[in-house]
């Protein structure tokens, strides 16, 4: 008996040298599999964000040229319109009319489309008329841009083909070193004034139309405000493109590059990639832990290998089993995609199962953060439970201490646990006593819910490996929450993203069916009534008719500055509205301002007493800019008074401002009315009864302007006594 007992012994001890041995040769390739995997994974997912960060800057680089692809063709668009036309072959070829040039492809054309000159050129490429930043000048076209001799002929080539209806354009560098978008069309008749025995005669003409847009750091700038840029640098010379950055060559029609355009776009890459390490964070934290739990087992088979192969292979079978429940919750890839009452069923038919339990029950803070709701609760008998328990924190203290310390906590019989027993009671709602466990679900090291177990055993063992497990369950059920509230946030973005494009399309749309729809025929109306008004083409044959033609093209004129009045505060509000502040100087502007008020109120009789103080005679301003905010305001003082107006200017510097006052004896504004004043299409008196002509805009541009310019603009008003329009503009 002895002998036999010893031999059990010796196979027990060879047993259980042989485990130990076995558990050696397997934790270091168990070590050596995890680093690699680990290694091979993040090796993967690093490629991943390289490639996407060289797919992001190629996009990028594809969007500015389809960008500039736009532009160019929308200039060439604009020439093509401006040249096939019979009154532009009447007026810039047969007998050249300035007016009409100016009203039509000069200062108008280049405040609509914000072009940098106009230029016709006659058969031997003479220029006939030129306009540079809005203002006639006699630079000719060959002066501002020598060699374009060769682009000109080929426009006219493209004529004489056939396909003189669309244009042609390039990049091309001025003669002052800047880079400019050039199209150019022959001006060419549509045949709906001519008739069409002029055909082959106007088919000939070799008069040319060219339209040239700057390309310089402050178009890139608009860029970079207009579309998904970052800042944008323009480079007159090669530059060294480093990682990360996106580049552009401007070529010219020859196949020169002529500048470089660079920018650094905020790559995604690391976004993504901490996204993605965060989304398979748990597939990560179940392998590690698994892994980590497969090693504290392996070692701690030493200890149960001494006690006997029975407890050896009942401890190993309850490895198995929770390892199992681990790696089934963490490694389904789809689960964080449920939502979150189907995802916590799923938890707790596995939990109740693994670790052979009755009950579970979710609960989540309230945003208050001072009240404690149950989402769900799941009864092995009833099945799951959807609950609207709402409990207030501090009636249970004992459960979430204010300074929000994760713990868990745990007892065998609630009924032995005075401080855990009013809150399990009413967790399950139930008096019969429980065996009680409750984790903690922490987001953002804070701890935003519980889940609790329980078992109607009261001598129920809440094992290490069980209060391990029921941890798990709270790192889970936290990371879905994270998931859920992401795809919330993601969501609305997307939305908000959505409406905001809608938006500025349905802007952009609607600025260009403006300036193209309405102002086209406009100006056909305002050129034919003056046509008419001048008699070119014989008498009308009645007195009568030449008043009717006068109206007609006063209306015209009244709507098209309407029209451009409403353009001005849709760019001004869109932020497209540039000004090139210069050194002005400030008598002279007035004198330009008074002169043209005098033209067009000339059925007013009013007087403007200007005063301006010394040190105050220039100012930094954008001319075009200053001289509308004059007229805005002056024009309101002469029409806003019934009889002789009285109107004083007094310009003053006080610190770093340049004051303006604009005073006037008109019919005041009432106090009430003063607050909406600045709103566009706002007018004071009813639109049923008003006495005055208006359209509410005037003002509401002024002030965008001021404030174009960082300066601000008050006004105070007495009914009756007249107003005081207040403007501050700064010395620098």
């Amino acid at each position: 008996m002895e002998q036999l007992l010893g031999m059990l012994e010796e196979k027990l001890v060879e047993a259980q040298a042989k485990v130990k041995k076995r558990i050696q040769e397997l934790i270091f390739p168990l070590l050596v599999f995890m680093v690699g995997a680990f290694a091979v994974l993040f090796f993967g997912i690093w490629q991943s964000v390289n490639q996407l960060d060289r797919s992001e800057i190629k996009a990028s680089e594809t969007l500015f040229y389809a960008i500039l692809l736009n532009q160019r063709e929308q200039l060439r668009s604009l020439v093509v319109d401006s040249s096939f036309w019979d009154a532009a072959v009447a007026n810039l070829v047969l007998d050249f009319n300035g007016r009409w040039a100016e009203n039509n492809v000069g200062a108008y054309l280049h405040d609509a489309h914000t072009l940098s000159g106009t230029y016709v050129v006659g058969d031997t490429n003479q220029t006939i008329y030129s306009v540079q930043d809005s203002e006639v000048t006699n630079v000719g076209l060959l002066e501002s841009f020598p060699g374009v001799e060769d682009f000109l002929e080929l426009v006219r080539l493209s004529h004489r083909d056939g396909t003189a209806d669309t244009g042609l354009t390039e990049i091309r560098a001025g003669q002052n070193g800047k880079l400019f978008f050039i199209a150019a069309a022959v001006i060419n008749a549509d045949f709906t004034q001519f008739e069409k025995v002029d055909e082959e005669a106007l088919q000939q003409s070799r008069h040319v139309l060219l339209l040239t847009k700057t390309l310089d750091q402050l178009y890139l700038d608009n860029i970079s405000r207009w579309y998904p840029f970052p800042k944008i640098k323009f480079e007159k010379m090669p530059v060294e493109i480093s990682d990360g950055t996106s580049s552009w060559d401007f070529i010219s029609i020859d196949g020169v590059a002529i500048g470089w355009a660079t920018w650094q776009m905020p790559l995604s890459g690391h976004e993504v990639l901490a996204s993605t390490l965060k989304t398979i964070s748990i597939s990560l934290v179940g392998l590690l832990i698994l892994i980590v739990h497969i090693v504290y087992r392996g070692m701690d088979l030493n200890r149960i290998a001494s006690q006997g192969i029975v407890d050896f292979s009942e401890a190993k079978k309850i490895t198995e089993n929770y390892e199992r429940a681990i790696s089934d919750l963490g490694q389904r890839g789809a689960f964080y995609e449920l939502s979150v009452d189907v995802a916590f069923k799923k938890i707790a038919i596995n939990a109740t199962k693994t670790m052979q339990i009755d009950l579970v029950s979710l609960w989540q803070i309230g945003e208050d953060k001072t009240s404690l709701h149950n989402l769900y609760c799941f009864n092995t008998i009833q099945g799951d439970l959807a609950t609207t328990k709402k409990i207030a924190l501090s009636d249970y203290p004992e459960m979430i201490d204010e300074n929000s310390v994760p713990k868990i906590l745990c007892t065998s019989n609630i009924w032995e646990e005075p401080s855990l027993l009013n809150f399990a009671e009413t967790c399950f709602d139930t008096k019969e006593p429980l065996s009680f466990l409750a984790v903690p679900v922490i987001r953002h090291q804070k701890v935003t819910g519980l889940v609790c177990f329980a078992n109607y055993d009261v001598n129920f063992d809440w094992t290490e490996d069980r209060r391990r497990f029921a941890s798990s369950i709270g790192t889970f059920i936290s990371i879905i929450f994270e998931v859920q509230a992401q795809k919330l946030i993601e969501t609305e973005l997307r939305d908000e993203k959505n409406k905001a494009e809608a938006a500025n399309v349905a802007k952009n749309d609607f600025l260009a069916n403006m300036s193209h729809e309405l102002r086209t025929p406009l100006n056909a109306i305002i050129g034919f009534s003056d046509l008419i008004s001048q008699e070119i083409y014989g008498k009308l044959g009645s007195d009568q008719y030449q008043e009717y033609i006068a109206d007609i093209n006063t209306s015209g004129l009244h709507l098209l500055s309407l029209i451009n009045e409403i353009l001005d505060v849709s760019k001004t509000q869109s932020g497209t509205y540039v000004v090139y502040p210069e050194d002005v100087d400030v008598e002279t502007e007035l004198e330009n301002v008074i002169r043209l008020l005098r033209g067009r109120f000339a059925e007013k009789e009013f007087e403007i007493d200007v005063n301006v103080e010394n040190g105050s005679e220039r100012i930094y301003v954008d001319p075009k800019s200053f001289r509308q905010i004059i007229i805005n305001v002056l024009s309101n003082a002469i029409k806003f008074c019934e009889a002789k107006s009285q109107i004083s200017i007094h310009i003053v510097q006080k610190e770093r401002n340049t004051q303006i006052c604009i005073k006037d004896n008109g019919i005041g504004i009432p106090e009430d009315k003063l607050s909406e004043i600045f709103t566009p299409f706002v007018q004071v008196e009813n639109i049923m009864s008003k006495k005055f002509e208006g359209t509410g805009l005037g003002l509401s541009i002024t002030r965008a302007l001021v404030e174009l310019h960082h300066g601000k603009i008050s006004i105070h008003s007495d009914v009756g006594l007249g107003t005081t329009v207040t403007i501050e503009i700064p010395v620098e």
